[in-house]
């Protein structure tokens, strides 16, 4: 669910009178869709300084409501609730309580979970309780989706958990292109005793393969509490290397407002339609403020990008909507690439 879309989810409440739990309901399900935008764009570390609704806002930042399959009893009310944003107000009330935000969703990439515990090297083995872990996860909504493997045959086929380690390019592309998913995180998870506390430690690396943002490499490690399981490290262990990947996607990503600049690029183009489809994907990048056509002829097109942040990240941006941007001898040229099919918006509610 992106701003300016619409979020659905449940509304429940119980009062004096149904009325009474209907308004209480809806005054709920608007909140919960709120927090539940700002959880997906603001980093965890600031979401703690966004300004707490009241009446006023509520009305400024929710464009409007539907409501269907409602219940009622004479003091309960249950509906789900269709809830739609006004992003230019989001926006702006984040922006005036200088709360950074993220709001270019990425890709879909393929987790690949390899393990290695007991002097064994595991990945679609059943046994395999790393990769189980990651399959366990509830779904989540955020700005960079990841796609967990069925570790069925075909997987196995495809790649295995040494060429997975040694980084196989061929490989790591074939499993991606299974998933539709335009990179790769490698997930590694090696169990080992750390005799000095007398405890377990769960080391994770994630490495990043094929995405736009280039390959990177991250690595945490997490010592498991006394009465800890071995499948409960694992799970908590899963639970944070999705974390560390979707907050480390937001900070690549937020929005410098305080740099506001402006670009000029040559664009090839086919046609009319060509302009019209770049317009398009332009429009959905919030760091965009605007684009302008400054001259247009039968094979290309030159515009100028009023954005914020940097080069390297209006880049990104770019790249993300299907566009390369690249810096010529003269000037910038931005081409457009094939877009793959678009993803489905999945209606989620509250736990």
């Amino acid at each position: 669910v992106r701003l300016g879309l619409r979020l659905v989810v449940d509304a429940a409440a119980t009062a004096e009178s149904a009325a009474a739990a209907r308004e209480i309901a809806l005054v709920k399900g608007q909140v919960w869709a709120f927090n539940h935008v700002i959880d997906r764009i603001v980093p965890k570390s600031e979401q703690g300084r966004v300004p707490e609704l009241n009446p006023t806002l509520l009305i400024e930042v929710v464009s409007g409501i539907d409501v269907d399959n409602e219940k009622t009893s004479r003091v309960r009310y249950l509906a789900n609730l269709t809830v739609r944003f006004n992003k230019t107000a989001v926006r702006r009330l984040l922006r005036e309580a200088n709360i950074p935000f993220a709001e270019t969703a990425g890709n879909p990439l393929l987790v690949v979970p390899v393990y290695r515990a007991a002097g064994t090297v595991q990945l679609w083995d059943s046994e395999n309780t790393w990769l189980k872990s990651w399959q366990a996860l509830p779904p989540v909504d955020g700005l960079l989706p990841l796609i967990v493997p069925k570790g069925d045959a075909e997987d196995t086929s495809v790649i295995s958990p040494e060429q997975a380690l040694n980084g196989d390019d061929r490989r790591l592309r074939a499993i991606a292109e299974r998933y539709k998913a335009k990179g790769v995180v490698l997930a590694v998870a090696t169990l080992r005793r750390d005799y000095a506390s007398n405890s377990t430690v769960l080391e994770v690396a994630l490495s990043r393969f094929g995405s736009a943002e280039g390959d990177s490499t991250s690595v945490f490690s997490i010592a498991a509490e006394p009465n800890m399981t071995t499948d409960d490290l694992l799970a908590t262990g899963a639970q944070r290397s999705r974390d560390e990947l979707v907050e480390g996607w937001k900070q690549e990503h937020l929005i410098q407002f305080g740099e506001r600049r402006s670009l000029i690029a040559v664009v090839p183009l086919s046609g009319l339609a060509a302009w019209i489809e770049l317009r398009k994907r332009v429009s959905s990048i919030a760091s965009v403020e605007k684009v302008e056509l400054l001259s247009l002829s039968l094979d290309q097109a030159t515009v100028q990008f009023t954005y914020f942040g940097d080069e390297s990240q209006l880049a990104l941006a770019l790249a993300e909507q299907h566009m390369e941007l690249t810096q010529g001898s003269v000037s910038w040229q931005l081409r457009l690439q094939a877009a793959n099919q678009q993803r489905s918006t999945q209606p989620v509610s509250p736990p």
